[in-house]
């Protein structure tokens, strides 16, 4: 498995812009043969057709056909003729070729060697992968047509193709067949508006084919689900898999957990200074019982800082885990293999923990309860504990215990227990977890030395936000963020303390002196102040008709809290601040309170809440007014009169 990738199957990347049409030929790939409708809108290309023919012969081998031809019609489409084909030992590219042809259809030449590379798949964080590519490229003057064909060998197939008739441009025609054993059960799951398929048996097979032609471009709602999850798709799988030589079922959810929790049998055998270190961290209670949740706190803490995350996608499809041993000894491994460590280190403690496969990222695919099969791209930890469920990330060498994160929480998971996996729903941090509290103290109001004391502590997901901006950053790219943290303008950093940035610890905190080009504007004898340092000022478009997906704003619940003293100068005095304001919603909630004190300070509170759940459609437009509403009243004015 891999660890921020997509779940094994064959994939496609092929780039594809566009123009306007030529003189009319017969051909089918001319350009004065694409449908007028599908040229509406002016697209950058058109889809002239997808086929895509998977050929299952066992449950561990299959074929994977597909011909595609894309008409680029604008010079800026020239990367329609650029294909990336991925591959690995499990899928072996058997063929691949190319066709280009003019703005009449006319074969202009054929792909030849010099037109295709063939290279390395992996990223600075592999250091063995058997990941490749084969890519192929050809060019002409635009309009031009490019006509791509290839055939894929599957030897090991553990998830079948799925079929998404959209593509990012209109459709001219879209089909997908799926060939199998006439006695071989498919499951099928449906998501929108996919047609019935034309089904015929042919020597002992069964052939269903699906189609459609004339697609648009797509239109995405703004702040939804991930743009593949707002598309129709047709999800294919059988029951019994083969990878590797190691057969499987995914008849049932129970199954699939079965065969992972085989793949890592055998595999949790720790040298013997790992077992004594993990007697050594166990803590015991009063009673003389194994304190789980701080046992679990400590050997994560343990494997973090001995551990670092390593890409090793080699094996049976980058699904089995390296052995503990192997991990201890060389100080690396993927998300597998270090979940597989962190759970041995744990059961030498006496501490059961159960590695959960996780649908991870922000384009997480969603998982159809009634549909068992593989979309998982990522693997945890979770740990019962007597009161509740640890959660541990362990590639991670920054969170700390028991946080997971914006890439794996309130995400779908397989919890892998021998005879017992099921579905799980990770956990979403409440709003009180993600904290941000800032303290602005201003100092020099219409003076050219006016400043600002900040003093900032983050939780949770916000702490990770600011640990990850500035964890490595060079010194110079930690002043460009703080700087950009506020919404008035600041010419530099007087002094700033980030040593309560760390890796482990549940808050960041950050401390600065910021000399601030002006604060205010003036009128006359009056000055207009500003009542925050960063203000809110993003509202969503207005919808256009209306609206069918849920409504994904906030990534996360959170809560920010700021409070803010203004000093006056001297001789000063406040003529008007702007009244209290409450604003709650069933989503969220905001107050503002500006009070000028005895000490003339002008002392600003401000609160937003968020719940960070998924709106229903309907309640788009509520959000529209709830952050419009935000914005009017963080960029309201006190006016100060000397």
């Amino acid at each position: 498995m891999r660890a921020s990738a997509a779940p094994l199957a064959f994939a496609l990347v092929l780039a594809v812009p566009a123009a306007s049409p030529v003189g009319a030929q017969d051909s089918p790939y001319a350009v004065t043969a694409v449908p007028a409708a599908l040229l509406r809108g002016n697209p950058d290309a058109i889809v002239r057709v997808d086929e895509t023919t998977f050929d299952l012969a066992s449950p561990g081998r299959a074929t994977t056909t597909v011909r595609r031809a894309v008409t680029v019609l604008r010079a800026s489409g020239r990367e329609a003729a650029e294909m990336v084909l991925p591959y690995d030992r499990l899928r072996r590219v058997a063929s691949l070729s190319a066709r280009l042809y003019d703005h009449s259809g006319r074969l202009v030449r054929r792909s030849e060697r010099g037109d295709t590379g063939d290279y390395s798949a992996v990223s600075d964080g592999s250091l063995f992968d058997d990941a490749r590519v084969r890519t192929l490229s050809l060019s002409a003057a635009v309009p031009y047509t490019v006509e791509i064909e290839y055939r894929i060998d599957h030897d090991g197939v553990l998830g079948w193709p799925s079929w998404m008739p959209y593509d990012a441009y209109p459709v001219e025609r879209s089909r997908f067949t799926l060939s199998a054993p006439e006695d071989l059960a498919v499951r099928m799951n449906v998501r929108g508006d996919i047609p019935t398929p034309t089904e015929a048996t042919e020597r002992g097979r069964r052939l269903r084919t699906w189609e459609v032609s004339a697609l648009p471009t797509p239109t995405f709602e703004p702040f939804g689900p991930p743009r593949a999850q707002q598309l129709p798709v047709l999800r294919v799988a059988g029951s019994e898999f083969s990878i590797g030589g190691v057969r499987g079922s995914m008849a049932t959810w129970a199954d699939f957990g079965d065969f992972y929790a085989h793949t890592s049998r055998g595999r949790q055998t720790l040298p013997g200074p790992a077992h004594a270190d993990a007697l050594r961290l166990t803590a015991t209670l009063p009673d003389g019982t194994t304190d789980v949740a701080e046992t679990a706190r400590r050997l994560y803490r343990y494997a973090q800082a001995r551990t670092r995350y390593v890409s090793v996608q080699l094996g049976i499809g980058g699904w089995q885990p390296y052995d503990a041993a192997y991990v201890h000894t060389r100080s690396y491994g993927d998300c597998k293999a270090l979940t597989n460590y962190l759970a041995a280190l744990l059961d030498a403690a006496g501490v059961p923990a159960f590695p959960v496969l996780v649908a991870a990222g922000n384009n997480a695919p969603d998982v159809p309860a009634e549909f068992p099969s593989n979309p998982f791209n990522h693997v945890v930890l979770a740990v019962p504990t007597p009161t509740d469920t640890l959660w541990l990330e362990a590639t991670s060498q920054t969170l700390p215990p028991g946080h997971l994160g914006t890439f794996t929480e309130d995400r779908w998971g397989l919890l892998v227990r021998a005879g017992a996996s099921h579905l799980v729903r990770l956990p979403r941090s409440p709003a009180s977890a993600n904290g941000q509290d800032r303290r602005v103290r201003i100092d020099g109001v219409g003076t050219p030395e006016v400043t600002a004391n900040v003093a900032l502590r983050v939780t949770g997901n916000q702490a990770d936000r600011v640990r990850d901006r500035l964890l490595a950053a060079t010194p110079q790219e930690r002043e460009t963020w703080l700087i950009g943290t506020a919404s008035v303008p600041v010419s530099r950093a007087l002094a700033a303390s980030y040593d309560g940035v760390a890796a482990g610890r549940d808050t960041a905190t950050v401390t600065a002196r910021l000399r601030l080009t002006r604060f205010g504007t003036a009128a006359g004898s009056r000055t207009l102040l500003p009542l925050l340092l960063e203000r809110w000022s993003f509202i969503p478009p207005a919808g256009a008709g209306e609206r069918t997906q849920p409504v994904r704003y906030f990534p996360y619940a959170f809560e920010d809290t700021d409070t803010v003293e203004i000093a006056l100068p001297a001789g000063a005095r406040l003529e008007a601040v702007p009244p209290p304001i409450e604003i709650e919603t069933p989503f969220a909630r905001y107050a503002l309170r500006a009070t000028p004190r005895g000490d003339g300070v002008l002392v600003v509170t401000r609160r937003l809440a968020v719940t960070g759940e998924a709106l229903e459609p309907a309640q788009y437009e509520a959000l529209r007014a709830f952050l419009g509403s935000v914005a009017r009243a963080d960029n309201q004015q006190a006016v100060m009169v000397r």
